[in-house]
């Protein structure tokens, strides 16, 4: 009976050493593979230790298997080149354990939406430069007589909607430059939105022309026809120098009405100047030109008064081409705050794309 129970003491004892020397041994596989950032080996050295010491290492072994089970998502979509996703699940398996793994597909991803902050930034510049509440800042003006408008409120208006479109504008061809919109569901719903804020913008600068060239217009071929009435019998009874110098004083007169309407659309146009998003200006030279001819002409003075009508024509023509309807502004986003609570998840992301900008450069 005393051999039995020595021997059986002595089974015990070498056990348990060799219970204890196995827990050192996958105890240190399981630090090297944590120092390595190896998620793989350390996820296989925890579940050794687990079945070892089933009460200890739960927790690191639950945030290491939900680790790599995002990493493995995100490698996922990384080969489905939804970099969005890929960043997003890199960026909370490196959050669990930060592993090498998910650094290399956090790194590849971000690498292909790094352009996001830039765009991000155009935004962010359209909103500051936007008009505050557009839509009564258009009844106000519509409401009153043209002739009445202030023009320095006029020209703030139409240069905020010209620089905030633009800056929109330039956000969206950082997108579509950059293949962005191919890079996740998310980013091609905020593209759709700032393409749809543009839209507000654009339009509404584009009726301010419209509405602008159009009461302008009208001011403009009324002198044309009258001016046109009063030179006929001149021109036809003496020498066109003479009745030109005889018409002066009428000129200066019917100019002097039409300066408020020149004033306004050289504003319009100078707003609109120096932006090649802007083709619009192209009104203005053969306006200015229309103008110059009614009220200083320099050509044709023979047949200045039977011009009158091609004159309308022309006028008319320009009027045509920029004529647009009041648009609907019900899509309007009155602040960056609106768009970012939006997309809650875009602007959180490209936030840490931002932190991580050292090494996606």
């Amino acid at each position: 009976m005393d051999v039995i129970k020595r021997l059986s003491v002595s089974l015990f004892i070498l056990l348990n050493g060799c219970f204890y020397e196995t827990n050192v041994v996958e105890e240190k596989a399981y630090v090297k593979a944590k120092s390595d950032k190896a998620i793989y080996a350390t996820f296989d050295a925890l579940q050794k230790l687990k079945r070892l010491q089933p009460n200890k290492f739960v927790i690191e072994f639950e945030q290491v298997t939900e680790a790599k089970t995002k990493l493995k998502l995100s490698e996922q979509a990384l080969l489905n080149n939804d970099f969005f996703t890929a960043f997003n699940l890199s960026q909370e398996s490196l959050l669990l354990f930060k592993s090498n793994e998910a650094k290399k597909v956090l790194i590849k991803s971000g690498k292909n939406l790094v352009h996001l902050i830039k765009s991000q930034y155009r935004v962010k510049q359209a909103f500051l430069d936007k008009p505050v509440n557009l839509n009564g800042q258009l009844n106000k003006l519509l409401s009153q007589d043209i002739a009445d408008w202030n023009l320095i409120d006029v020209n703030s208006l139409f240069n905020q909607l010209t620089i905030s479109a633009s800056n929109l504008n330039k956000s969206i061809n950082i997108i579509n430059e950059s293949h962005l919109s191919l890079s996740g569901s998310e980013v091609k719903r905020w593209q759709t939105e700032l393409t749809k804020q543009y839209e507000v913008l654009h339009k509404s600068r584009q009726y301010i022309l419209a509405y602008s060239m159009d009461a302008a217009a009208k001011k403009l071929k009324s002198i044309n026809s009258s001016l046109a009435q009063d030179a006929r019998p001149l021109f036809a009874s003496i020498n066109p120098v003479n009745a030109l110098n005889a018409m002066q004083p009428l000129f200066r007169k019917t100019h002097q009405e039409y300066l408020f309407y020149q004033n306004l659309m050289e504003n319009l146009y100078l707003s609109g100047d120096k932006r090649p998003l802007y083709q619009d200006v192209l009104w203005y030279g053969p306006w200015k030109k229309l103008e110059s001819d009614i009220f200083m002409p320099q050509k044709h003075l023979a047949t200045y008064s039977q011009r009158a009508n091609l004159r309308a024509k022309q006028i008319d023509n320009i009027v045509a081409r920029y004529s647009v309807k009041r648009p609907v502004l019900t899509d309007e986003l009155v602040s960056i705050e609106v768009l970012n609570h939006k997309f809650k998840e875009l602007s959180r992301t490209i936030s840490n794309i931002s932190s991580h900008q050292a090494i996606l450069y």
